[in-house]
């Protein structure tokens, strides 16, 4: 695989992650055993990618924070979506154990939680609950279907942008998108200027996320080792300051 020519503290080796994160979906719509999600224009999605922090006292804090927050969240009409597995992190040092999917009528309705009295108090139970949460929420101007298939591979990128090279990123998006095609891969979503949550990062927020539809995990694989890619390299790695790339997997149900 080409080495990612990034600086060194966003490099790791790929190492396998389990599905960890205690986020488990309740509203999938599954039909021959694919996730698909529906969005309209002016919904607000956010997506959520946590690493739990070990012990007691940091269970007992995500149970609290899931029992406080859902019914006030639910009531202004909160969703949900789905989950993803992140089983593979093959650039940068962020290693989530899955993904997942919410959404929310309206950014006013997202609004009205931040607003709620008790909220300052719910967030603090974050650090405590999570060592790292992510979130990236966007409210979309126009409809979004995402499907997720099973047998199918599915890849997350997460770019900060480089401020002295603002549109080398997005070109090198626009010109790697024929090459996908090419081999049965596409664009599913390209997530532009989210807001950013974290409690654990600090500087910049990356600003696009970009999820990838693959026939098969090996064509990630190979597409990373070719001359397609190789094209395109530069205007990769002058755009970004700061880089990631995940393997992720749509979870189902047992049974």
């Amino acid at each position: 695989m080409k080495k990612f020519l990034f600086p060194a503290a966003y490099l790791i080796p790929a190492a396998s992650l389990a599905l960890s994160a205690g986020l488990t979906p309740y509203a999938l719509a599954q039909e021959e055993r694919a996730i698909s999600i529906s969005y309209e224009e002016g919904q607000l999605i956010t997506l959520a990618a946590p690493i739990n922090r070990a012990g007691e006292e940091a269970a007992s804090a995500r149970v609290e924070y899931f029992q406080r927050v859902r019914p006030i969240a639910d009531g202004l009409g909160l969703s949900q979506d789905g989950a993803l597995a992140v089983t593979e992190t093959l650039v940068g040092q962020f290693h989530p154990g899955a993904l997942s999917f919410f959404s929310w009528p309206s950014a006013e309705a997202e609004g009205q939680l931040s607003a709620h009295p008790d909220w300052l108090d719910i967030k603090a139970l974050r650090p405590i609950a999570w060592d790292a949460l992510r979130l990236y929420s966007v409210e979309l101007d126009q409809d979004l279907d995402l499907t997720f298939e099973e047998g199918k591979a599915y890849s997350m990128a997460v770019a900060w942008i480089n401020p002295e090279h603002p549109e080398s990123y997005d070109r090198y998006l626009d010109t790697l998108e024929p090459s996908l095609h090419a081999i049965g891969a596409r664009f599913i979503y390209r997530m532009q200027g989210p807001r950013f949550e974290s409690h654990s990062d600090t500087g910049p927020a990356p600003a696009r996320l970009t999820l990838v539809e693959w026939q098969t995990g090996e064509d990630l694989t190979a597409f990373l080792e070719g001359d397609a890619f190789t094209a395109v390299y530069p205007d990769l790695q002058q755009g970004v300051t700061r880089f990631e790339l995940h393997r992720i997997a749509p979870v189902f149900p047992e049974g």
